[in-house]
Formats: structure tokens, C-alpha cells, sequence
């Protein structure tokens, strides 16, 4: 582990790299539209309610369309889905834009969602299969960081544009956006370079693709289990996340400016707090580091929904994000390690469905909540569901990973 991270990019395959330059560019326009996208839809007019909708919308269509996702991503491979997902993106952004009614932001949500959910996917088995298996758990946390600090640019940049450019408002919020979806464009140029094999099967029957996901989830418990926590882990998320923008505005009184600052800050401590995340897992293991950095996070979660004062909420989000979101890494490398390489774009459909639909709902209610019953029950909810979901997450895998650190002991002797 003393090898440093520049080191091992050079010695990892040039399709990461080029993976990796795609996911920056990606999250870059996404980090913007995190920022901006609910702050430009309320300017015109629309209450939480409607925010709520739409990430609703962009959320349970991440998820319901997860598993074709990952189906289509078997069959046509992982440069053709993650293309096709960045595309999408980009186009859903641009109809939010320059569209009015909420038929068009609906449709936006729609096609933002099925970007993210081919495109997210698709990512964690295209780098569990081009990674090595002495950096492979790297570069997920590489991966990671690039999102991260990626999506810091995004939030910071944007946040900062809306605001300086000399221009009313709304028309800020569309030049801004414009520019940040153009950026997702400009990753599939990097997505063109990767090189695969496609399988190619002459039949391709979609019925006996959902049989076999069916199977795969019947035939293993911990598939089952890990499903069931990453869930609770949606649900609680998406009650407070997708709508931290709104609350800092309303709530704690925060400018866009300070928004996206805020937001920015919390990716860079996240993206390397992220590069951390292998350290750790060496000396704890991958079940330990996600259950104590996700216990750590908890009493950040409520110094949010506590404190009035925009600098020690700043704080506690910046906390509360690094130690949630740098368990990212180890958990989908240990999933990821759960299954044989033709199912690990089933299991990642199958994580992403059931987080992206528990979010869904719950961010509707998030929405509902703080709109009638105030901002901060969310955040307790949250606490409550995080607890529960880390404590049987614990339970379920941590004989598990014995077993297979046991299993490779005896192999290598």
C-alpha cells in the first residue's frame, strides 16, 4: 500500500484511464445540475412538491430500469451502455433547460434517469473486470475520488456562474446549465476509446435474462441481504440528499453562492476521504470500515438537523459526507467480490434498482415533510434507517468475509 496512487493509474489498463477521464467530465455536469437544478425549478415558480417529483421521477426511473440496464449492458457491453447513459444525461439536462411546463420537466426527470441508470450500472463491473485484483479495491476508491472531486467542481463553479453572470436569473441558471451538460458530451469522447470484446450472442431472449437475475437472488442469501441493506441505505438517503440544497436555503438561510460552496467543500473532503478508504480496509476489512465509518456519520446527521448557524452546518455536512459516502469503495468492491464475472452487471442492476426506487419514494416523502411537518424530522427518519441498515449489514457479512479471507489463506498455503 505504500505505492502511490499516480503509480498504480500509470500500471492499470488504458481502458480505466479512459473511464476515469469520462467520469470527471460526467460528474462534472452532474455536480452542476445537483446545484442548480432545484434552485432553477423553484425560480420559476415551482414548490418542493414539484421538486420532490421530479427527483422522484429521476430516481425510480434510475432504478426501475436498472435491471434491462444491466441486461443490455451483458449484451451489447460496457462501452456501448455507458456512452448511451452519458447521452441521455446530457439531453435531459438540455430539455430541463430550455423547456417550459412540467410535461417537459417531467420528460427531463425521465431521461436523466435512464442516463444515470445505464451508465451507473454499467461502471462497477466494467472496473471490477479491467482492474487487476491487487488494485482493484484502488480503483473503485480512484473511481470514487474522481466522482467526488468532479462533482466538487461542478457544484462550486456552477454555484459561482449563477450568480456572477451579468444576465436576470433564470437566464444564469440556463447559460450555466447548458455549459455543464455540454461537459457530459465531452466524456463520451474519452468512452470511445475503450476497447472490449463484446460477446455477440446470435439470440438474445430478455425473459431468460430475468430468469437468471431471479435465480441469482433465490439461489443466495447474502444477495438477498445485501439488497435489503443497500434499501434502507436509499431509503434514508433519499430523504435528505437530493434535497440538502433546499434545506440549506430554507432553512439555514444559505445564498447560491454558499450552496454551492457548501456542496463543493463536501465533494473535495469526500473524494479524499475516499483515497483513504483502502488504508482503512486493510487494517479493519471491508465490513468493519463500512459499519464504523457509518455509525461515525450518524451524530453529524443530527448536528445538521440541530444547528441554525450556516458554518457548523457547513461543517457537519462535510463530515457527515466524507465518513458516509468513503464506505462507497470498499461496499461495492465487496459486492462486486460476491458474485462471478457474468453476474456482477446483474447484481450492480440489482443494487441500483432497489437504491434508486427506496429513494424515490422516500424522497417524496422528504419533500412532503419538509414543505408541512419542517426540515428537520427527515434527518432524524434518516438516522433512524442508517442505524438499522448498518447494524444488519454487520451482522449478515461479517462471518462472510471471514470465511473468505479463511478461503484464500488455505488456497495460498
Amino acid at each position: 500500500m505504500s505505492e502511490s496512487y499516480l503509480s498504480m493509474i500509470k500500471k492499470m489498463s488504458p481502458n480505466l484511464r479512459c473511464y476515469f477521464f469520462a467520469s470527471f467530465f460526467a460528474y462534472l455536469g452532474l455536480g452542476a445540475g445537483n446545484v442548480l437544478v432545484n434552485l432553477f425549478l423553484m425560480e420559476k415558480g415551482y414548490g418542493e412538491n414539484v421538486v420532490g417529483i421530479f427527483l422522484a421521477i429521476k430516481l425510480f426511473t434510475t432504478g426501475i430500469l436498472a435491471l434491462p440496464s444491466g441486461i443490455i449492458c451483458n449484451k451489447m457491453g460496457y462501452k456501448w451502455s455507458l456512452k448511451k447513459g452519458l447521452f441521455f444525461i446530457g439531453i435531459g439536462i438540455l430539455l430541463l433547460t430550455y423547456f417550459d411546463g412540467l410535461v417537459a420537466v417531467y420528460l427531463s426527470s425521465f431521461l436523466w434517469g435512464l442516463g444515470l441508470s445505464v451508465f451507473a450500472v454499467s461502471a462497477p463491473p466494467f472496473i471490477q473486470d479491467n482492474a487487476e485484483m491487487k488494485y482493484r479495491q484502488q480503483a473503485f476508491s480512484i473511481n470514487f475520488s474522481v466522482m467526488m472531486f468532479s462533482n466538487m467542481m461542478g457544484n462550486y463553479i456552477s454555484g459561482k456562474m449563477a450568480e456572477i453572470l451579468p444576465f436576470e436569473i433564470l437566464k444564469n441558471y440556463r447559460v450555466t446549465l447548458t455549459i455543464f451538460a455540454l461537459s457530459t458530451f465531452i466524456g463520451i469522447i474519452f468512452l470511445i476509446n475503450i476497447k472490449e470484446k463484446v460477446k455477440g450472442e446470435k439470440s438474445f431472449n430478455f425473459k431468460n435474462h430475468l430468469i437468471g437475475i431471479t435465480s441469482l437472488v433465490k439461489k443466495d442469501n447474502n444477495i438477498v441481504r445485501l439488497l435489503i441493506c443497500h434499501g434502507i441505505i436509499g431509503m434514508g438517503a433519499g430523504l435528505i440528499v437530493p434535497l440538502l440544497n433546499v434545506f440549506l436555503k430554507n432553512n439555514v438561510g444559505a445564498t447560491t453562492s454558499q450552496i454551492g460552496t457548501i456542496m463543493s467543500i463536501s465533494q473535495t473532503t469526500t473524494a479524499i476521504a475516499g483515497l483513504i478508504t483502502p488504508y482503512i480496509v486493510l487494517r479493519l476489512g471491508k465490513v468493519k470500515t463500512v459499519t464504523f465509518l457509518r455509525l461515525l456519520s450518524i451524530p453529524f446527521l443530527i448536528a445538521i438537523a440541530l444547528l441554525q448557524n450556516i458554518y457548523l452546518v457547513a461543517v457537519a455536512v462535510f463530515v457527515r459526507s466524507s465518513l458516509m459516502n468513503m464506505t462507497h469503495p470498499a461496499e461495492l468492491e465487496f459486492s462486486m467480490g460476491l458474485v462471478g464475472k457474468d453476474n456482477r452487471a446483474f447484481l450492480s442492476a440489482l443494487l441500483k434498482t432497489v437504491e434508486s426506487v427506496g429513494r424515490s419514494f422516500s424522497v417524496l416523502a422528504g419533500g412532503y415533510i419538509m414543505a408541512n411537518l419542517g426540515y428537520s424530522l427527515p434527518y432524524y427518519i434518516t438516522c433512524l434507517l442508517y442505524f438499522i441498515a448498518v447494524i444488519l449489514f454487520y451482522n449478515w457479512f461479517s462471518s462472510v468475509e471471514k470465511n473468505k479471507i479463511s478461503t484464500k489463506l488455505t488456497l495460498n498455503n
